[in-house]
């Protein structure tokens, strides 16, 4: 949904830790469809499950042992895949961009939050592995 501001309304988190550890980020311009597949990944990812039959999105599951999975309009990922990092989203052209130049994570998403449209601050991030709860700080995701 939109109103006179150039940035959608509301924000959203796309990321979530699920209850087996593993983080999932998933990216879509369908109302209600990322929180509808959240809830299928919690469940387990079964391809049994009702789904909405046109599936846009696009997802990363980075699975408690380090390995990642992309998952674009479809139930069946590509994976385990083997970069030293990885972004969605309508902003990822500009964070994958910054990343390669060296930027951190936060820092690449926030510089993708300031050049997309349709990307807008706060950003949200999550350790793999929780080491003890609160915001992880920039400089705790520098040295990881």
């Amino acid at each position: 949904a939109y109103s006179g501001n150039p940035a959608p309304i509301g924000h959203q988190m796309k990321i979530r830790r699920l209850a087996n550890g593993a983080l999932v980020g998933i990216s879509t311009c369908k109302p209600g469809l990322s929180e509808r597949l959240m809830t299928w990944f919690e469940a387990g990812e079964n391809p049994d499950d009702k789904l909405p039959a046109e599936l846009d999105f696009c997802a990363l599951l980075v699975r408690p042992n380090g390995e990642v999975f992309f998952y674009n309009d479809s139930i069946w990922p590509s994976g385990p895949l083997a970069a030293s990092w990885f972004a969605i989203g309508s902003g990822e052209e500009y964070a994958t961009g910054a990343l390669s130049v060296g930027a951190s994570a936060i820092h690449a998403v926030e510089i993708a939050a300031r050049l997309d449209v349709m990307s807008e601050a706060p950003v949200t991030a999550l350790r793999l592995k929780e080491e003890e709860p609160g915001p992880v700080s920039e400089e705790a995701l520098a040295d990881a």
